[in-house]
C-alpha cells in the first residue's frame, strides 16, 4: 500500500492511488530535495518524483488515516470490523464522524 506522500526515484512510477482514501496522487515530477525528515536532518537531497493525496489536510482523510491505524494495532477482531466499517463510511461521506485532532 503506498501511503499518503511517495516520492520514487524520477520517471519509474506513472500514477498513484492514495493508500488512505484511494484517490489518484497528485505529482510533482523531478524535483530535487530531501525524501525525509532523515535526509532533511543530514542536509542531503535527491532528484525525484514527489506523489502526494490532494485531500491529506482534511479532517475526514485524517480521521481515516487514524481509524485505519487503529483497527491494524488492535487485538480484537471485533474492533478491526467496526473502525473499518466506520472507514467505509467516511469515505463515502468525505465528512468527518467526529472533530480529531491533527496529530
Amino acid at each position: 500500500m503506498i501511503p499518503e506522500v511517495y516520492c520514487p526515484d524520477p520517471g519509474t512510477v506513472e500514477s498513484a492511488d492514495c493508500g488512505i482514501c484511494e484517490t489518484k496522487m497528485d505529482v510533482t515530477r523531478d524535483a530535487y530535495g530531501p525524501t525525509s525528515s532523515l535526509m532533511g536532518m543530514a542536509g542531503r537531497k535527491r532528484k525525484h518524483d514527489f506523489f502526494h493525496c490532494p485531500h491529506r489536510k482534511e479532517k475526514w482523510h485524517i480521521q481515516v488515516k487514524q481509524l485505519k491505524e487503529a483497527a491494524r494495532k488492535t487485538p480484537s477482531k471485533t474492533f478491526e470490523d467496526i473502525y473499518l466499517t466506520e472507514v467505509a463510511e467516511i469515505l463515502k461521506t468525505r465528512q468527518p464522524s467526529k472533530e480529531v485532532s491533527i496529530c
